[in-house]
């Protein structure tokens, strides 16, 4: 019976099918000099790529630099970048957001796609923002100092 190549047709598909179906991908998480963006300066923004179930999403990093100064092989600025050790300050940090993020969510088995994530994220960094000083603090600070 195991000869017969209908059987092993049909028995190699339900096998098959049972696998793919067990977990979903992680999310990768990269940064990627956007090369199809030309700022005026001549250079090139870094994105955030973050990838889950093949469906992507890019967020910029605020940061852009000369393509002559990125290996884009290893997507990482070259040794003789002038800015190498800020930017590669920028990436570790937003990496690492980002990560700690995807872990919490594992931990709490919920599930999400690349786009939520990056909506999230950007939602709690707003908020820490706001969180250290309103603007009408702002305005009460500049207010105490034009009176002195």
């Amino acid at each position: 019976m195991a000869s017969d190549p209908v059987f092993a047709l049909v028995y190699t598909g339900c096998v098959n099918r049972g696998v793919n179906r067990q977990k979903a991908m992680d999310a990768t998480i990269s940064v990627i000099c956007f090369k199809s963006k030309t700022l005026a300066n001549g250079e090139h923004p870094l994105m955030l790529r973050i990838t889950k179930d093949r469906k992507r999403t890019m967020k910029s990093l605020g940061v852009s630099v000369h393509p002559s100064n990125w290996d884009f092989d290893r997507n990482e600025p070259k040794p003789k970048c002038p800015d190498r050790k800020y930017i590669q300050q920028i990436i570790l940090k937003i990496k690492s957001e980002y990560q700690t993020k995807l872990l919490e969510k594992a931990a709490r088995d919920e599930d999400y796609t690349a786009e939520t994530l990056v909506k999230e994220q950007s939602r709690e960094q707003i908020q820490s923002e706001s969180d250290r000083r309103s603007v009408f603090e702002c305005f009460r600070g500049m207010d105490a100092v034009e009176r002195q």
